[in-house]
């Protein structure tokens, strides 16, 4: 499988456009959740080399962070949710009001966000809205140890107090 580049990665032609707060110590990428609620300015190159990126900003750059997507139907696909819980995920976050969607670079979630928060969710096998989790047909609950069924289990014995064989033999009488 081939590996995709971030779109501002550090081996790309272009150097990514980076902005600051009027009183920032650190640079930031346009969509890092620092400047949420700031006045901000695209850094000039003396600010550029006067402020390290910071940590979000270059977890991004090294692609431990997010992928952005224009629409949720491609950001399902990137995490490749199962085609049959399409629908069912669409139609659920359908009304909820965001300016963002993106994928965890690790591919285990995507997400919808508003002004820098994440108010819904989806994975393979679920989606949340708020405090609401809804996990879908495909999903599969589970152990530590792995998945686990149900199985019939005989009387305990009423000598060893141990779990008897359905026919109702004790493996120590």
């Amino acid at each position: 499988m081939s590996e995709r580049i971030p779109e501002h990665h550090p081996f790309t032609a272009a150097s990514p456009v980076y902005f600051r707060t009027p009183t920032g110590t650190r640079v930031h990428l346009p969509h890092c959740p620092h400047l949420t609620g700031f006045d901000v300015h695209p850094a000039t190159a003396a600010e550029r080399l006067a402020h390290p990126v910071c940590n979000w900003s270059q977890a991004q750059l090294e692609g431990h962070g997010r992928e952005y997507f224009d629409d949720l139907d491609d950001a399902m696909r990137r995490i490749r949710v199962p085609v049959e819980a399409h629908d069912a995920i669409l139609t659920a976050l359908r009304f909820v009001d965001h300016d963002e969607v993106f994928v965890v670079h690790s591919l285990t979630y995507g997400a919808l966000g508003r002004d820098g928060v994440i108010v819904a969710s989806f994975g393979k096998h679920h989606y949340w809205v708020g405090d609401r989790r809804v996990n879908l047909p495909s999903y599969v609950d589970s152990s530590r140890g792995g998945h686990t069924e149900d199985r019939p289990y005989g009387d305990l014995c009423p000598v060893h107090h141990l779990t008897m064989a359905l026919n109702g033999t004790c493996d120590d009488c």
